[in-house]
């Protein structure tokens, strides 16, 4: 019976230490939260990371709210530090949510250039040019576009 009691009590240590630890991890993470630069405030700073953090806890009614152009220059500042995934599921999370944007355009180049240029993805990269094109967009992201299909080919024959 001693043994039992033992465990049992051992058992109930254990689980309030557990509990204590998860307890004060919850804690620390809400501190981080409070006090780390906002959404807008982390863009301006250029602190991609904590941009990219702020973004992703958001709701998907307060990514609503957040402009096209923000989201544009996360998915350019986490290219620019090199976190091409990152940045590429910002592009498509906007491609897919915003489809009426004015920016759409913009947002399937720089798709393009992520997948040529930060990941090597020839055929993605390609699809998403052909897309630009598709868009009618301004003279200088249609060039954009063309150059980036020419790129692609290029390597292609390489």
């Amino acid at each position: 019976h001693g043994a039992h009691i033992g465990g049992f009590i051992a058992g109930i240590l254990i689980a309030r230490a557990f509990d204590n630890s998860a307890r004060k991890k919850r804690l620390q993470d809400e501190e981080r939260r409070r006090t780390r630069p906002s959404f807008g405030a982390a863009i301006e700073g250029e602190l991609w990371e904590v941009a990219l953090e702020n973004y992703a806890e958001m709701s998907p009614g307060e990514r609503r709210g957040v402009g096209d152009w923000d989201i544009l220059a996360l998915a350019d500042g986490l290219t620019k530090i090199e976190k091409f995934d990152a940045g590429l599921a910002v592009l498509q999370r906007f491609i897919a949510t915003r489809p009426n944007s004015p920016v759409l355009a913009l947002a399937h180049l720089r798709a393009g250039f992520i997948h040529l240029h930060g990941m090597n993805r020839m055929p993605a990269a390609y699809q998403h040019f052909l897309t630009v094109l598709d868009l009618s967009p301004a003279k200088e992201v249609e060039d954009a576009a063309r150059e980036g299909l020419a790129s692609v080919d290029k390597m292609r024959l390489n």
